[in-house]
């Protein structure tokens, strides 16, 4: 039997990534509640995002930290009727989900990378890139960290381009706000910084932090956590969801964590 089993667990996520958690979580006997802490629309810097992509052949390497940078990325492209040739640029990616999005869209990631935090991943790839001087565009979103950023600058000419902006919704669902603040739930999945944030502007005030039972998909967005008073019960080694729920779930059977 799962240990998820009559478990309410509370997803902190976008629509996209809840449906996923569901997928997972339904068949293993758990009812799973969308509480959405962040909500993604297209950035508001449509003249200097049009000036970036009307250069886009001069890049050699787009960089996508999430999927969310992608599908908003593309959505830029396709307002601005810009097109992008596969053979004059190169894409990476952190996380498969990111590459399967990209994939959708009909490109390739050249590189996909697993890594646990942005410096690394950036590490990573510079060893890929090699010594040439490369010409590097990162799409972002208004609260991106500039990690990548300060270490690709280093070595290449790097541009940030802000796509879209997670803010925080206009609406919430009473019934869940109080399900939280009564302690009537077994788990809250924080999937990133942001939601973490928002969560806490929202009820931050009204609950003893100390006491929030939530896992955390990565270890950024397990610093913003703790940074913040919550102790995650649990942080994965592999920062997906499919990692954060399997992992998590075989130490629960194995004992290894309370």
């Amino acid at each position: 039997m799962s240990i998820f089993k009559e478990k309410t667990i509370i997803t902190t996520c976008a629509a996209d990534k809840a449906s996923k958690i569901k997928c997972l979580l339904i068949p293993k006997g758990a009812e799973v509640i969308e509480f959405p802490m962040i909500q993604i629309s297209q950035s508001q810097n449509s003249e200097e995002v049009k000036s970036v992509i009307k250069k886009i052949l001069t890049f050699n390497w787009i960089i996508f930290t999430s999927s969310k940078g992608v599908s908003n990325f593309f959505l830029w492209l396709h307002q601005f009727d810009i097109f992008i040739n596969k053979s004059n640029v190169k894409f990476a990616v952190i996380g498969k989900s990111t590459g399967k999005i990209l994939k959708k869209l009909g490109f390739e990631a050249n590189y996909i990378s697993e890594s646990k935090d942005s410096k690394s991943f950036a590490e990573e790839l510079i060893k890929i890139i090699g010594n040439e001087k490369a010409n590097i565009l990162l799409p972002i979103g208004n609260l991106s960290e500039n990690k990548l950023f300060e270490v690709f600058k280093k070595k290449h000419h790097v541009t940030s381009l802000e796509v879209y902006q997670t803010n925080l919704p206009s609406e919430f669902d009473d019934k869940i706000y109080s399900k939280i603040i009564n302690n009537e739930y077994d788990l809250i999945f924080f999937l990133s910084p942001s939601a973490v944030e928002n969560f806490l502007i929202l009820l931050g005030d009204k609950i003893n932090i100390s006491t929030i039972k939530g896992i955390a998909i990565g270890k950024t967005t397990s610093k913003a956590m703790i940074k913040h008073g919550i102790k995650p019960f649990f942080t994965p080694k592999t920062p997906n969801i499919e990692s954060m729920i399997e992992e998590f779930e075989a130490l629960k059977k194995n004992k290894k964590l309370i």
